[in-house]
C-alpha cells in the first residue's frame, strides 16, 4: 500500500472515530452534537465529570471493540481530538 492510501485510510478511520466520539458524548451528556468540536475541552468546555468520562469511555469500548481504561486516559486527554488519538492507537494495535 502507498504511503499516501495509508494517509487517507488513516484519516478516514480518524474521522469516523471523532463521528462517534463526539455522538457519545452528546448521547450521554446534556451537550449538543453540533456544539461539539475537535477542540473542544472535554472537562472545562464539554463539563464532562468522572462519572460521565467513564460512562463515555466503556460506552467507546463497546462501540470500538477496544479496552480503554479511563483512569489512565483522564489525565492524557483533554480534547475530543486527543481522545480520538486514543481510540484510533488502540484500534490500530487491535
Amino acid at each position: 500500500m502507498l504511503k499516501n492510501e495509508n494517509n487517507l485510510l488513516t484519516n478516514k478511520r480518524m474521522y469516523d472515530i471523532i463521528k462517534n466520539v463526539k455522538e457519545v458524548i452528546a448521547q450521554l451528556t446534556n451537550n449538543d452534537i453540533v456544539e461539539i468540536d475537535n477542540a473542544s475541552s472535554l472537562f472545562v468546555e464539554l463539563n464532562i465529570n468522572k462519572e460521565d468520562f467513564k460512562r463515555i469511555i466503556k460506552k467507546i469500548n463497546q462501540r470500538f471493540n477496544i479496552s480503554l481504561d479511563y483512569q489512565d486516559l483522564a489525565p492524557k486527554v483533554e480534547t475530543v481530538f486527543r481522545l480520538a488519538e486514543e481510540i484510533l492507537d488502540e484500534t490500530e494495535l487491535g
